[in-house]
């Protein structure tokens, strides 16, 4: 199985997954999506039942024929699920379910799972046979020969070879402040690698993402620069044209999870949209003193007025913001405007990774 040079960590909830579901074939064939399964807040659009089975069958609506995702069980439901049977793992389970689907996948975990879970992760790391995946943390590169060893322990207890195993590194928020430190340790880190033999693909993510809008005016937009692109950039100069180097982040969802299940009657509208070196956001008000559906056609029409959005057809977000801005389309929903925001990120930055590594002109 060929390594993918765009990796993007996604949740596996509705706004983020019908984004995704847009994508284009261009987009595709360059990504491979590591898709994590956490247990959503109760929604009216619920069907019932565990909420492995609906993230699984979201995850075959979203991609199924489009390659080979990255899938981790973050969350794992109780044991008296009644959609699972209690004799086997549910990690064991959603593999077989998405296998029978025709969504086979690479079971990622990361190296502190320990018990059942790990147990379960070997089994369907040996019964894929397409290999394994390992989400290390910005923690895990303070003692890079510790952590290679738990790499090595792991592949040998699943039966793969280094060249069947991949790497991603998350570094999940990154702050102005860090960039420098951040880039020695995972410079540090890549070193100890080089040491033994290579890896199917190696991966560097992260997101600067605001937590809030708390930094941003009402009515304003502010572009944030996307420190995680600058840092993996830096990395690679550093490492040369041989250190081949994959690029992950957290689409246009910060890396803090929080589902909300608190009132929505406050929220702000908001427009989150990928651009070359940052992530322009455009926010509006409160819902209180204007409704969301009314709100957005105002941020679609500053965006547009801004000259960024590309031509018709570059992507089903893109479209959309025009549709919102011309009012032929408008959605007071914000997990509309999550799909959205994800439908563009994905067709830009998939285009600007393969422009970058050289695979396009």
């Amino acid at each position: 199985m060929k390594s993918a040079p765009y990796v993007p960590i996604m949740r596996v909830l509705p706004g983020d997954m019908e984004g995704v579901r847009h994508a284009s074939y261009n987009a595709q064939r360059i990504t491979r999506p590591l898709f994590v399964i956490v247990e959503p807040r109760p929604r009216d659009s619920d069907s019932g039942g565990s909420f492995v089975v609906s993230a699984a069958n979201s995850i075959v609506r979203s991609w199924r024929l489009k390659g080979t995702p990255f899938v981790e069980l973050f969350d794992v439901p109780p044991a008296d699920d009644g959609d699972w049977f209690s004799t086997e793992h549910p990690l064991v389970l959603l593999h077989k379910y998405l296998k029978g689907l025709n969504v086979p996948f690479v079971p990622v975990a990361p190296i502190y799972r320990q018990g059942d879970y790990l147990d379960a992760y070997l089994t369907a790391v040996r019964a894929g046979g397409i290999g394994m995946g390992i989400r290390l943390y910005a923690s895990e590169l303070e003692e890079p020969d510790k952590t290679v060893e738990k790499i090595f322990a792991l592949s040998r207890a699943a039966a793969c070879q280094n060249s069947a195993v991949d790497l991603i590194i998350d570094l999940e928020r990154i702050r102005p402040d860090q960039l420098k430190s951040r880039r020695s340790e995972v410079l540090d880190f890549l070193s100890a690698l080089d040491l033994v033999k290579p890896f199917r693909s190696l991966t560097l993510a992260g997101s600067s993402l605001p937590e809030n809008l708390e930094d941003i005016p009402v009515d304003e937009d502010r572009d944030v620069p996307r420190l995680d692109l600058s840092l993996w950039r830096d990395v690679r100069i550093a490492r040369g044209p041989s250190g081949l180097l994959g690029y992950g982040d957290y689409v246009s969802v910060r890396p803090e999870y929080e589902d909300r299940q608190s009132s929505f009657g406050n929220i702000n509208a908001k427009l989150v949209y990928t651009m070359e070196n940052v992530t322009r956001i455009l926010r509006g008000h409160s819902s209180k003193l204007e409704r969301l559906e009314f709100q957005y056609p105002k941020l679609s029409r500053r965006l547009v007025s801004s000259g960024v959005i590309p031509k018709a057809g570059f992507s089903w977000g893109d479209d959309r913001i025009a549709a919102c801005a011309a009012n032929r389309w408008v959605s007071g929903q914000p997990v509309s405007w999550i799909s959205v925001a994800t439908s563009h990120h994905f067709e830009f930055v998939s285009a600007q990774v393969a422009r970058e590594l050289g695979m396009i002109s």
